[in-house]
């Protein structure tokens, strides 16, 4: 078997594999919105890591190991799981945050900004992400990914954050990012139903929209 025999059926046996694989350099440069939100009725859960932290925090102390987000069309829970076990629930829902902070009994209502960004929501602290802070194509986890990063300084405190992102650019969803010293990295995106909002949480919710709807004479 000559030479160009023997060339020819190594390209043909390579084929296959750059038609089955996107290389980072055929990949489509990023577009507004960069980020995809998680489909109504799923759960998305993401594992939470801090890098300047001891794997056991001591006692008294907890941080944030866990987050999973569950949503409907019209309404997402935003769980938190703790390095003590520990969990809190931020709900979503009508143009509302509602919460209870840990150790409070009291639930807050915060209305969200008009315009706010679903996606955001669904993976948080990605609201940095511009085409100013694009770096480059780059594979992540086996995925292609567009690279965002940019740093913010705290003059006062002379401080900086770096801040890194890894967009799958198939999917648009966050496949790793750090946010400071706060690391986060998407596991798993599925099917699921919304569990009922707490009873004290929805009669806040509609306690808070009954005097909002008042007239400003008739309001304490």
């Amino acid at each position: 078997m000559n030479k160009f025999l023997i060339l020819s059926f190594v390209v043909v046996l390579l084929l296959p594999l750059v038609a089955d694989g996107q290389s980072p350099s055929a990949a489509p440069k990023p577009v507004p919105p960069f980020l995809s939100p998680v489909p109504d009725n799923s759960s998305c859960t993401i594992a939470v890591s801090h890098l300047d932290s001891p794997a056991k925090p001591p006692p008294g102390h907890r941080l944030i190991n866990q987050l999973v987000i569950t949503k409907s069309a019209a309404t997402r829970e935003l769980l938190s799981v703790y390095t003590d076990g520990s969990r809190s629930e931020v709900w979503f829902s009508q143009g509302y945050r509602i919460e209870q902070l840990p150790g409070h009994h009291e639930v807050m209502i915060t209305p969200l900004p008009r315009g706010n960004d679903s996606a955001s929501i669904d993976f948080p602290n990605l609201q940095w992400l511009a085409l100013d802070n694009y770096v480059d194509i780059e594979n992540q986890k086996d995925k292609t990914c567009w690279h965002f990063k940019t740093q913010v300084q705290l003059k006062e405190q002379n401080l900086i954050f770096d801040y890194s992102a890894y967009i799958d650019c198939k999917t648009k969803r966050p496949v790793v990012w750090e946010f400071g010293t706060t690391h986060y990295e998407l596991v798993s995106i599925s099917p699921a139903m919304l569990p009922t909002m707490p009873p004290d949480f929805a009669a806040a919710l509609k306690t808070y929209q009954d005097a909002a709807a008042l007239p400003n004479s008739y309001r304490k």
